[in-house]
């Protein structure tokens, strides 16, 4: 059975999570700058993306608050 994103991101560690974080956030810049020069071919990535970063924010958050 197929892993979702959340079960992913619950199951990482902190420092696992901030490197994801940085991941993603440095993905949406990617996307952000191609969205500038030409038109997306997938415009819901877009929101995908900003999405997982929340999650990832929120999961390091509760995370850090257990600790």
């Amino acid at each position: 059975m197929k892993k979702t994103v959340k079960e992913d991101l619950r199951n990482r560690s902190i420092p696992e999570l901030k490197t994801t974080i940085e991941t993603l956030q440095r993905d949406l810049f990617s996307i952000r700058l191609h969205a500038a020069t030409k038109p997306l071919q997938d415009v819901g990535h877009y929101r995908k993306m900003k999405k997982n970063i929340a999650r990832a924010l929120t999961f390091l958050r509760q995370k850090q608050e257990n600790a």
